[in-house]
């Protein structure tokens, strides 16, 4: 018993849906199920009223005569063909309760009952033995009061009396029911006036778990409900899972279907005929006729809630009236379409199958026969792909479509799903990437969002905008409120792309799909715990590229201070940020030698001495943040710049310790600066321009961290003061002066753009004239089509302002790469 029960089913849930198919098997149309509220009272029991064929003390017999079954020995060809054939299904309540009582109207119309108390066998004291003496189970015939007396002992007692009284009744079958599964419709059977009582007390464990709404779907799934049987679960009549989602496309297994041949992955071809009569149905080699139907539906039937969507998505097999396995849709197939699976709903019936069921009824065993009908599904589901690219691919919008339309030739669908649904779950279900303010009213949201788009596509998103978030917020999300998707210009990524106004438009729109493609995913039935670890996998994939690329003073400023205490790493990022400077960066790093060599390439003075110089540099990394004296080596440091005839030397540190450093430092000409300042030397160079590297050489006569920390100060000060004319101001300016003159005058004189850039700035002394005029000549160099500058500074242009920036971007997207940055910061055209 403990072998063939407390092992044979997967759950307390599976177990009781046997109590279901002994019903099905003895030709019941009418099953009446009581579960009581509280199924953790002492006194709790479970009873099952059928109106099939009952058992008289024969029937008794046979019932418990464990591994043997005679339901099979008189099925008829059009009666309904019963399930069990192992006989081992009543051992299904061995997990339930300890107390199993069979009240049975049989044909001769006595009333007899039969309990069985499973405890008589675990107190034996031979049970341990493998074999055992049978246990005798006594008959008793009830009058009508001892079954009324019976009754009244049981939770509901009194409705099963009712039942019973009235000759078991049942709900109207429906005569329009469709069965999905197809074939013959089977002779509903014939009620002699007999009927079964099963009842379940003295409950275990596993019957105190019964999940009520689990098995009430397990039983509208497993058996096809219609006009053969109806099922009464707590006065709630069950009917077969229905879906209000439409069906786009349906396909019936039968003539017509065009499957071709099946190949299986050892290369067997096994043939396939269709038919169409009697019914249609397919005759696949070694399996036998396959008979039911596939669909795909317009939207996922895949989760969701349950008042939306009731039918599930995958594959449903029957075999022989009971679907099997139905909380696995896969059937063992993997690697399936999400986008077609989340919609896709195949109900196949193969009695063929029947030989190679488990005893549990759950599962077939691994057979030529499972893998020809594995082989079977994938086709179907393969055409269903089919028709569903088909489909995809022509919402998709053509070319004119693009050229003529903003945001509503995108795939809003599934986006529009996923917010309506989180708004209709009150906020409680709402992924990451959608947002709405903290104090907002949902159910007010919901509905102004809902009216603006309901029938427009287009108004699902109005724009795409940069926003000051917190660095650790995610690269974008939905604000639902504004209806708009927002991109995160503090995220690292978002920092390395905010150079030029056509890499800002690039990230808007990565970070755009990068929504849609969420939503996406959520649609089409992913866990909103798996789009958030997917969500979270790509926002760590997003940093980490950014600190790879380490184009940006941010990047760049924020990896310094982290990397302080990783040696590799922080000897790479000095170079990077020595690099953003302005020098020439020699990368080094070998044993022996420096981290690296910098080379200051600058302008000669107004004398032509020279200018140019180089210095060694070196890291120190410390995982404490302070840099020992000893632990610098200031000799070595020393030698560096002698061997590579450097004229200074450079050395980088999270903080050095005070004391004997820095009188070493000037004895030797070493210069200390903490990683934070140089961290600021980049941030002031992408804020206020280009250091002047003469000036920067003014460091290299300090020789305590402190004192370069102070002169940085002062560095920070001076480019704060120092007016810089950019490229994005200047054809701003051009550009208002052209549009307040429609007619576009022949020439525009250098005092009138200064005049419009101050006004722009609100700077009533920046820019001067003659800075203009010098930043025109420079234009006129590198787009001398567009513009020019004559000797008396009047500027003439050939073609609109914006052409000036298009012509300057591609004039930097011939510079490589390596060169390209900061030359076009500030083109916003």
């Amino acid at each position: 018993m403990n072998l063939f029960s407390e092992h044979l089913y997967s759950s307390p849930n599976k177990a009781f849906e046997e109590l279901i198919s002994n019903s099905w098997d003895a030709g019941a149309r009418r099953v009446y199920v009581s579960v009581p509220e509280n199924l953790q009272d002492d006194e709790a029991a479970i009873w099952v009223l059928d109106d099939g064929g009952s058992m008289d003390v024969e029937g008794f017999r046979a019932l418990w005569s464990v591994a043997t079954s005679s339901k099979r020995a008189v099925e008829g060809a059009d009666a309904r063909r019963p399930i069990g054939k192992f006989g081992v299904g009543k051992l299904a309540t061995y997990l339930l309760a300890h107390e199993l009582t069979y009240v049975c109207k049989a044909v001769d119309n006595a009333v007899r009952a039969v309990t069985m108390d499973y405890r008589r066998i675990d107190d034996d004291p031979e049970k341990a033995a493998l074999h055992i003496d049978p246990v005798p189970l006594s008959v008793r015939v009830l009058t009508p009061a001892d079954l009324k007396a019976l009754l009244a002992d049981i939770p509901n007692g009194e409705r099963a009396q009712a039942l019973i009284d009235a000759g078991v009744p049942g709900p109207n079958i429906d005569p329009d029911f469709d069965d999905e599964f197809g074939g013959k419709e089977p002779d509903a059977p014939q009620n002699a006036g007999t009927w079964t009582l099963a009842v379940m007390s003295s409950l275990k464990g596993p019957g105190r778990k019964l999940s009520v709404g689990w098995v009430k779907r397990l039983l509208r799934t497993s058996l096809p409900l219609g006009n053969t049987i109806s099922i009464y679960f707590n006065d709630e009549p069950l009917s077969s899972a229905k879906s209000n989602i439409d069906v786009v496309n349906e396909w019936v297994i039968g003539e017509g279907l065009k499957l071709g041949t099946l190949s299986l992955p050892d290369g067997e071809v096994i043939a396939v005929e269709e038919h169409a009569t009697p019914y249609p149905h397919l005759q696949i080699e070694g399996i036998g006729p396959v008979t039911g139907r596939f669909r795909l539906y317009s939207d996922r039937i895949s989760g969701g809630k349950s008042e939306n969507i009731e039918v599930s998505n995958g594959f449903f097999i029957n075999i022989r009236g009971r679907v099997i396995k139905p909380e696995d849709p896969y059937f063992g197939l993997d690697n399936l379409s999400h986008s077609v699976w989340a919609r896709f709903r195949a109900t196949i019936r193969s009695d063929g199958l029947d030989s190679k069921l488990s005893v549990n009824r759950e599962s077939i065993s691994d057979s030529r026969e499972l893998r020809i009908f594995r082989a079977f599904l994938m086709k179907l589901f393969n055409k269903a792909r089919v028709d569903f690219d088909a489909r995809t691919a022509a919402e998709w919008p053509d070319v004119g479509a693009v050229l003529t339309e903003k945001w509503g030739v995108l795939p809003f669908e599934p986006l529009r799903r996923v917010v309506a649904e989180s708004l209709e779950s009150g906020g409680f279900e709402m992924p990451s990437f959608i947002q709405v303010g903290t104090n907002a009213d949902i159910e007010a949201v919901s509905t102004t969002w809902g009216n603006a788009t309901r029938n427009a596509p287009a108004e699902m998103i109005t724009d795409v905008v940069m926003s000051e978030l917190e660095t650790s917020d995610r690269l974008s999300h939905y604000d639902v409120e504004h209806r708009r998707v927002v991109v995160n210009k503090n995220h690292p990524f978002a920092v390395e792309h905010q150079d030029s106004g056509q890499e800002l438009r690039l990230l808007r729109d990565a970070a755009l799909v990068d929504l849609l493609t969420d939503a996406f995913m959520t649609d089409i039935g992913l866990s909103i715990d798996q789009t958030t670890e997917i969500r979270d996998y790509k926002d760590r994939a997003y940093r980490l590229v950014a600190q790879v690329r380490r184009r940006s003073a941010a990047q760049i400023a924020s990896l310094l201070i982290q990397a302080t205490g990783h040696a590799k790493g922080f000897e790479r990022i000095i170079g990077d940020a020595l690099d953003f400077i302005g020098f020439a960066i020699q990368r080094l790093g070998a044993s022996g030698e420096p981290e690296g060599v910098a080379t200051a390439i600058a302008s000669p003075a107004e004398d032509d001495t020279r200018v140019a110089y180089k210095f060694t540099y070196d890291a120190k990394s410390s995982a404490k943040g302070v840099v020992k004296t000893s632990n610098v080596g200031i000799a070595g440091l020393a030698r560096h710049r002698s061997n590579y005839e450097a004229q200074h030397t450079l050395v980088v540190a999270p903080s050095f310790e005070e004391g004997a450093l820095e009188q070493e430092c000037e004895q030797n000409g070493i210069t200390p600066i903490k990683a934070a300042d140089l961290a600021r030397l980049v941030l002031v160079t992408v804020g206020y321009g280009q250091i002047n590297l003469v000036e920067f050489r003014k460091v290299f006569n300090l020789f305590r961290p402190d004192d370069v920390t102070a002169w940085v100060d002062q560095l920070v000060e001076t480019q704060k003061n120092t007016k810089h004319l950019s490229l994005g101001l200047l054809i701003q300016a051009l550009t208002a002066i052209s549009e307040a003159n429609p007619d576009r005058p022949d020439m525009i004189h250098c005092s009138l753009i200064a005049d419009k850039c101050r006004e722009l700035l609100g700077d009533h002394n920046f820019p001067i004239r003659t800075q203009v005029a010098a930043a025109i000549r420079g234009l006129s160099l590198m787009a001398p089509n567009v513009i020019s500058i004559s000797s008396t500074q009047d500027v003439f242009l050939n073609a609109p302002p914006s052409k000036i920036g298009e012509l300057i971007a591609a004039q930097v997207n011939a510079i490589p790469y390596g060169y390209r940055y900061g030359i076009a910061r500030g083109i916003e055209s």
